[in-house]
This record gives C-alpha cells, structure tokens and sequence, in this order.
C-alpha cells in the first residue's frame, strides 16, 4: 500500500510539473507577444499616418492611435498573466512541495524564478495602472485642445517606458527560468521498507 501511495504522490507531482510548465509557457508567451503587439502597432499606424478627428490637436495622432492598441493590450496581458501566475503558485506547491521528487538545484532555482517573476508581475501591474492613468489623462488634454499639459502629460509617460520594459525583460528571463526548472523530471522517491 505505501508503494502504491508513493507511486500516486509521485503520478501528482509529475502531473503539477507539466501543469506549471505549460502554465509558465502561456506566461512567457503572453509576456512576449503584448510587447510584439506594441511595437508592431507603432509601426503600422506610424507608417498609416492615420487623421483622426477627435485628436486634431495632436502633434501625432498615430502615436494616440497605436498607444491605446498597446494600452489595451497590455491590459488584456496583465490579467492574464496574474490568472496563469496565481495559477503556477499552486501548481508549485504541489510540483515543488517538500516530498518533491524533482532534484533539489532545479527546484530551488525555479522557486527562487517564480518568486522573482511573481515580483516582477506585481511590479507591472502596478506601473501598468500609473502608465494607463497617465496616458488617458494625455489623451484628455489632446482632445481639450491643452497641449502644454498634454506635452508634460507624454514626457512623464515616455518615463515610465524604460523601467516598464526592464520589467517586461525581466519577467521573461524570470519566467523562463521557472519554465526550465519546472521541465526537470521528478524521480520517485523510495517508500520505506
């Protein structure tokens, strides 16, 4: 009976650790893909140039266009990386628990991964909701025809970019990390004779 139990424990174990790899995979893939999308939607609406009526006082109303497809993107990507991140915390306890069978360098690093990609995410979204605060406030002054405000508005927003994506980098080399650790295969341990 106790064989059986350790050989269920360890079918569990194995069974969390895909979950949590596939789980940080969907994480990873989230973090890179809202950054792409950004960046492409620059380059479209830079190169579309588009006129926008309620935006006619912008010095470049494409900027506004492609910044609210990135601030919705990004938005979207937040929730889902806080589901699919509080989803890997439980997958990691079970997958990483104390009874692990996984060797100890490669849990230890992939708990010290997640920790750091769990801070990192609580990072984000904290600067996210400053940047969407400070980019819809941008859009108000352009649209009140405010642009001394809207001018001040923009460069304290182009100042979050950088930290923002140091954060974003971070997060992936974090997250892959975990991703790495979480593909080392359990071992079964040996019941007690």
């Amino acid at each position: 009976r106790l064989a059986s139990y350790a050989f269920s424990m360890f079918a569990r174990q194995q069974a969390a650790g895909r979950v949590l790899a596939a789980l940080l995979g969907i994480w990873l893939g989230t973090v890179l893909l809202s950054g792409a999308v950004a960046a492409v939607a620059f380059l479209v609406m830079k190169q579309f140039n588009p006129q926008i009526p309620t935006l006619a006082a912008a010095r470049e109303p494409w900027m506004i266009a492609a910044g609210e497809i990135g601030r919705r993107g990004f938005k979207m990507a937040g929730y889902v990386q806080l589901a699919v991140g509080a989803g890997c915390l439980l997958a990691a306890f079970s997958a990483w628990g104390s009874r692990s069978g996984v060797p100890r360098a490669p849990r230890i690093i992939g708990i010290c991964a997640l920790i750091v990609s769990l801070g990192l995410l609580a990072s984000s979204t904290w600067l996210q909701v400053r940047m969407n605060d400070t980019f819809e406030q941008h859009v108000a002054a352009v649209r009140a025809n405010d642009l001394p405000k809207a001018d001040a508005l923009m460069a304290t927003f182009q100042g979050m970019h950088p930290p923002s994506t140091r954060i974003m980098s971070g997060m992936a080399i974090s997250v892959l990390l975990a991703m790495i650790a979480a593909a080392c295969p359990a071992r079964p341990q040996q019941a007690a004779p």
